[in-house]
């Protein structure tokens, strides 16, 4: 893989993108990798044609690698908070703890400065790094980030009258919209409900690795095609399109390391390989499991549900039994299995200290 690229999403209008299943009137408030990727592919055909896409598909791994999305406040990038992490926090807590308990539970994601600064000294007591942190919206920040933020944020617009807005900061917000079904028989209607995501103050974020300089470039003008067109539902009406920057990444991170290593956090949805899983071990590993299922959006197979497929979420604290550097796997979407239809279970990821593995298992 070559260097590590930042691509930034801004959705002037909100989108929604379904989490599958059967509430499809839901949506997530992130876009996770393998639905990115999937619309990604879907663009990729539009432009090079299906021929292009099929050569793509028949490789047993993708030329690039996705991260699932995740929040960019101001300049600052915020991570899918590693599981081992998320475990002390819950379960560390004590009274005196300068962060409360009702904050603990809302984290999911930390700032890459305050996360790189835990992996540079990882032998440091979780209490000692909550003292110098604070919580906005669901992600932990250093306090004095925080602090900054919070100020911009309740500042009131130039040449205003309105006083300061004192009220909880709100990074993403979901809206609720009615919507009626009628019955083209009896004229019946039924009201349901339909999501949207909205970033007032943030934005949304991904990183990205590929093979070669000609994978990239045809990648971003994918990626420009999709930001026209838009992801998820209601496109047709403003909802879901973007605008988009790159930059390359040079932060103190070691994200898609090429040097073999036992303990890794993932930041795209991840489906082990056989390898892979052979030497992967759950007892020392902190993890949660995601279904994934769904309809299939593409011009030949729209009307067709995807196979359900489980993976570990993002910010999963894996521990291998050698070192390892984990891939993840692309797996076909529907039945036959030999269809060009496929989920993107290939991921980045970020080495972790081995102190942060399970040393009790």
């Amino acid at each position: 893989m070559g260097a590590l690229w930042c691509y930034s999403l801004q959705f002037p209008h909100g989108y929604h993108v379904s989490s599958g299943g059967f509430q499809e009137n839901r949506t997530e408030a992130k876009i996770a990798s393998d639905t990115l990727s999937g619309a990604l592919l879907s663009a990729y055909a539009l432009l090079f044609g299906d021929a292009a896409l099929e050569e793509l598909l028949q490789q047993s791994t993708l030329p690039f690698r996705l991260s699932s999305t995740a929040p960019l406040i101001g300049s600052i990038r915020c991570l899918p908070l590693p599981a081992s992490l998320r475990y002390q926090l819950l379960y560390s807590y004590d009274a005196n703890d300068a962060l409360p308990l009702k904050q603990r539970k809302q984290i999911r994601f930390i700032a890459e400065p305050l996360l790189a600064q835990m992996l540079q000294n990882p032998g440091d007591p979780l209490t000692k790094v909550l003292s110098s942190a604070d919580v906005l919206g669901n992600c932990l920040l250093p306090r004095e980030t925080a602090a900054k933020l919070r100020t911009a944020f309740q500042r009131p617009p130039q040449h205003s009258k309105q006083s300061e807005d004192h009220s909880p900061i709100v990074l993403q917000h979901t809206a609720e919209r009615p919507r009626v079904t009628i019955d083209r028989i009896t004229a019946g209607s039924n009201v349901f409900y339909f999501t949207e995501v909205h970033h007032a103050r943030s934005r949304l974020f991904f990183w990205a690795t590929f093979d070669t300089e000609e994978v990239q470039q045809r990648f971003d003008a994918a990626l420009a095609l999709l930001a026209d067109e838009g992801i998820g539902a209601d496109r047709t009406v403003g909802k879901g399109w973007f605008q988009w920057q790159k930059e390359p990444y040079k932060g103190p991170l070691l994200i898609a390391a090429e040097t073999s290593h036992t303990v890794w956090c993932n930041l795209g949805l991840y489906m082990p390989t056989a390898e892979e899983l052979r030497c992967l071990k759950p007892p020392a590993s902190y993890y949660t499991l995601t279904l994934r299922r769904g309809w299939i959006w593409c011009a030949r197979y729209r009307d067709q549900r995807r196979r359900p497929m489980r993976a570990f979420l993002e910010g999963a604290t894996l521990s291998f039994s050698e070192p390892i550097i984990p891939s993840g796997q692309i797996a076909p979407a529907m039945d036959p299995l030999n269809s060009p239809v496929i989920r993107n279970f290939q991921s980045l990821f970020l080495q972790l200290p081995e102190e942060w593995a399970n040393a009790e298992s």
